[in-house]
């Protein structure tokens, strides 16, 4: 029985704005707006949160969902609030030992210290990260459809 046409492309079209939407979020928190290829400091500081982040809400993702059996979209906002909480109690830490800390109010020590690029850099790297997700496992989805029609599954 043949599937209705506006459903399948109605798929595709929303999986590819998902991605769209995900990488040009994770372009412009990670790249633009904190300007991370001014300088080397900034490039290294930008490698640094980006990768981190990346690397963590990979792994926590696949931990949630593979080990906990934990639904996609429940993984996909526990990892975005547990990264970010993490960054945020991390930086936090860094602050501390600097010695500004007690020459300036709360909101002008975030501003100097570079928390809130760094948070911002974090999020690219979480958003970077769903976006490999989402296209790799429905890039392996395909895969293997295509491996067991072979095979007259």
């Amino acid at each position: 029985m043949a599937k209705p046409f506006g459903s399948i492309n109605s798929k595709i079209i929303k999986y590819r704005l998902i991605l769209i939407m995900l990488l040009l979020s994770a372009a412009l928190l990670g790249i633009v707006i904190p300007g991370s290829f001014s300088d080397h400091d900034s490039l290294l500081h930008f490698s640094a949160h980006f990768g981190i982040s990346f690397l963590m809400a990979f792994l926590l993702f696949k931990m949630f969902t593979i080990r906990f059996q934990l639904q996609r979209s429940t993984s996909f906002v526990v990892v975005f609030l547990a990264i970010l909480i993490f960054g945020a109690i991390y930086k936090v830490f860094e602050i501390i030992g600097n010695p500004l800390f007690h020459s300036f109010s709360s909101v002008e020590i975030l501003r100097i210290t570079g928390f809130y690029i760094s948070m911002s850099q974090n999020i690219a790297g979480i958003l970077f990260a769903f976006a490999f997700i989402t296209y790799f496992e429905n890039f392996l989805r395909i895969l293997n459809k295509r491996s067991s029609k072979r095979s007259g599954r």
